[in-house]
């Protein structure tokens, strides 16, 4: 019986700085291994851990939510049976309801929602990924990342960001009744 001799390849992260996000002390970092972490010397916040693949992992999960997204849009979102019939609506029908019962705003929400965000994120995301993958930088990469990362929806904080929602659910809410009062009685 021969022994065979398996040569593994240790891949590590490139050295760089980093700026602690706690107390803002800049932190030379070494090159890291798989799922090592870096800490910080002064205030010991982890400020990287270091992933082998994680930008091709993170390209193919985009990719595929994205195909799976576009996958989406044709099949039933909403179905209900009574009285033996039965009706069923995909995403794109129920927008179209929406703006034809003079829902437009509440159509608009449903849209930013379900597809024009979810997309837009995915599509930046791979905007940004690939071409790094490649060593290549993307342009205009800025302004992707200070659209997609610092928004003034994440500035205002997530408290902020209900208190909006709350009130745009409510103007919709009143927008329903007064439609609803609008029409005449059977």
């Amino acid at each position: 019986m021969q022994s065979e001799t398996i040569e593994t390849k240790t891949i590590m992260s490139k050295p760089h700085t980093m700026r602690c996000h706690e107390c803002h002390y800049q932190v030379k970092l070494p090159s890291l291994t798989h799922k090592q972490a870096a800490v910080c010397p002064r205030c010991g916040l982890q400020l990287t851990v270091y992933h082998h693949n994680a930008l091709q992992r993170i390209i193919a999960l985009a990719t595929t939510s994205l195909i799976f997204l576009l996958a989406s849009l044709p099949f039933e979102f909403l179905s209900f049976s009574a009285s033996g019939q039965y009706q069923s609506i995909d995403i794109l029908g129920g927008l179209w309801v929406l703006v034809e019962k003079n829902y437009g705003l509440l159509a608009l929400v449903q849209a930013i929602a379900v597809l024009i965000l979810p997309a837009f994120v995915l599509i930046s995301l791979l905007y940004l990924l690939i071409p790094l993958s490649l060593g290549l930088r993307p342009k205009k990469a800025e302004w992707v990342l200070k659209t997609l990362f610092k928004s003034e929806l994440k500035q205002d904080g997530y408290a902020h960001a209900v208190e909006q929602l709350r009130t745009l659910v409510a103007s919709l809410a009143k927008q329903i009744e007064q439609d609803i009062a609008a029409l005449p009685n059977n």
